[in-house]
C-alpha cells in the first residue's frame, strides 16, 4: 500500500514539472507584437498677434436722462381754477412768463382793496398829525409872545407894588395873567413833545399797512401761475373749475434744450475722469441713435455705502440730431486717459494669470500680469512684442501640446474709447 502512494506521489510530481516546463517554453517562444509609434494630429486654433499700441480708456457707466430744468409749479393762493390758458395740453410749448392757469382772483382784489383802504387812512392820519404840528408851531409863537407882553406887564406892577405906587389887587391879576400864559405856553410844548410818538406810530403802521398791500399784491398777482422758463409742458393735474388748495401741485415744465445725466461711477476711477471731457451716450432699445455730451460738474465727494462718486454729463439737444428725452436709461461711455505702449490680449485668452502662445506650431505657457481689465480685454504685462496669443480650445491645451492655426493671425489693434466701447470698456466694478 505504501508502495502505491509512493510511486503515485512521484507520478504527479514528474507530470507537474513536465507541464510547467513546457509553459516556460511557450513564453520564451511566443513572438513579440510589432510596435508602432503612435502621432497626435495637431490642435486646430484661433490666435492673435499683440504689440505695443495707444488707446483712450473708455469708462462707462448708467444712469437715467433729466432735464436740467424742471419745474412743479404749485398753488401758492387756495381758489378756484377759473381758466387754463389756451387750452393747454401736455407736450405744449411755452414761453417764459406766459400766463398758463388763472386762479379765481374777486377774494384777493377784496383784500387788496382793504388794505389800500388801510394804508390810506394811516397816510391822512400823518397828514393831519403834520397841519397839527405846524398849527402848535403858531400856537406856541403866539404863546410865547403873549407871555412875554404879561411878563413886562407882571414885572412892572410888581415894581409898582413894591413902592407902594400900585394896589395889591392890580398886582395879582398882573401875576395870574403871567402864569396863565406861560401855563398856556407849556401845555402847547408839551402837546409838540407828543408829536415824534404819535409820528413814529404812525410811520410804523404805514410800514405794516405797506406791507399788507404788498402781500395781497402778491397773493393777487399768484392767482396767475406762469412759465418761469422756455419749455414745455410736462405733466397737467388740474382741471377748470376744480378749487385746489395752497401747496397743490398744478402742473410740470420741463427745458428739453438740456438735459443731464447724473451717472455714479466707482470711487477708483475718480482720479480718471475730468471736467470737459467729451462721452458719447446710447440707449440699448433704440439702435443707431447716439448723443453727445460733455462732463459738466463732478461731485466733490463719494457715498460712504456705495464707495461712489457723481458725475455729471451735460448734453446739449439743440447741437443732437435727435433730441435725447428725460427719462431715458442711457449708457455713457466717457473718455478716460491715453494709455500709450500698452499690451492688451483678449480676456478670455487668459486663464490663471497666464495664456498659451504658438511658438513652431506648439503651445507654450506664459505668465502675465494683469494690470486692468476692460469689458472684453485686458491690459496685461509680461509678454514679448509680436507674441502670438491662442484664444480657442484653451481647455485642451497643455505645456508644448502641437497646435496649427487656423487660418490667417489677427492682430489687435488700438481703439478709442468712443469707436470701441463695445470692445474695450472699463468695468463698473
Amino acid at each position: 500500500m505504501q508502495r502505491k502512494i509512493i510511486v503515485s506521489i512521484i507520478l504527479i510530481g514528474s507530470f507537474l514539472t513536465l507541464g510547467a516546463g513546457l509553459a516556460t517554453l511557450l513564453v520564451v517562444t511566443k513572438p513579440q507584437p510589432h510596435k508602432v509609434e503612435q502621432n497626435h494630429a495637431p490642435l486646430l486654433v484661433s490666435a492673435v498677434t499683440v504689440n505695443p499700441q495707444t488707446i483712450i480708456e473708455p469708462i462707462v457707466g448708467y444712469a437715467t436722462a433729466r432735464a436740467d430744468r424742471y419745474a412743479r409749479l404749485s398753488a401758492q393762493v387756495a381758489g378756484e381754477i377759473v381758466e387754463i390758458v389756451n387750452n393747454l395740453k401736455i407736450g405744449d410749448k411755452v414761453k417764459k412768463g406766459q400766463p398758463l392757469i388763472h386762479i379765481d382772483t374777486k377774494e384777493y382784489e377784496h383784500i387788496l382793496a382793504r388794505a389800500k383802504s388801510t394804508l390810506e387812512a394811516i397816510k391822512a392820519q400823518k397828514a393831519q398829525l403834520d397841519v397839527e404840528e405846524q398849527n402848535l408851531n403858531r400856537l406856541i409863537s403866539i404863546a410865547k409872545n403873549e407871555m412875554a407882553i404879561a411878563e413886562r406887564e407882571y414885572e412892572r406892577v410888581k415894581n409898582l407894588h413894591s413902592r407902594d405906587m400900585a394896589p395889591r389887587r392890580e398886582y395879582d391879576l398882573a401875576h395870574l395873567a403871567f402864569e396863565r400864559t406861560r401855563r398856556e405856553l407849556q401845555s402847547l410844548e408839551n402837546s409838540k413833545a407828543l408829536l415824534p410818538e404819535k409820528r413814529a406810530q404812525l410811520a410804523a403802521n404805514i410800514i405794516n399797512s405797506q406791507a399788507e398791500v404788498k402781500l395781497a399784491q402778491l397773493n393777487l398777482n399768484r392767482c396767475t401761475i406762469a412759465a418761469p422758463f422756455n419749455g414745455k409742458v410736462n405733466n397737467l393735474h388740474v382741471e377748470v373749475g376744480e378749487h385746489v388748495s395752497m401747496g397743490r401741485e398744478l402742473l410740470t415744465i420741463l427745458d428739453p434744450g438740456i438735459i443731464e445725466v447724473p451717472i455714479e461711477l466707482p470711487a477708483s476711477v475718480r482720479p480718471r475722469v475730468k471736467v470737459g471731457t467729451k462721452c458719447m451716450l446710447t440707449v440699448d432699445s433704440i439702435e443707431g441713435a447716439t448723443w453727445t455730451g460733455y462732463v459738466k460738474r463732478i461731485g466733490p465727494s463719494a457715498s460712504e455705502s456705495t464707495r461712489t462718486f457723481e458725475l455729471f454729463v451735460e448734453v446739449d439737444n439743440t447741437k443732437q440730431t435727435h433730441e435725447l428725452i428725460p427719462g431715458y436709461f442711457v449708457r455713457a461711455t466717457i473718455e478716460g486717459p491715453t494709455l500709450e505702449n500698452v499690451m492688451i490680449v483678449p480676456r478670455g485668452s487668459i486663464q490663471q494669470n497666464h495664456v498659451f502662445v504658438h511658438q513652431e506650431g506648439k503651445a507654450y505657457s506664459r505668465n502675465i500680469i494683469v494690470k486692468r481689465n476692460l469689458r472684453e480685454r485686458s491690459i496685461v504685462a509680461g509678454l514679448d512684442q509680436g507674441s502670438v496669443i491662442i484664444t480657442s480650445n484653451l481647455d485642451a491645451l497643455y505645456e508644448g501640446a502641437p497646435v496649427r492655426l487656423g487660418g490667417s493671425t489677427g492682430k489687435l489693434e488700438g481703439k478709442t474709447a468712443i469707436n470701441s466701447e463695445r470692445d474695450s470698456i472699463t468695468e463698473m466694478k
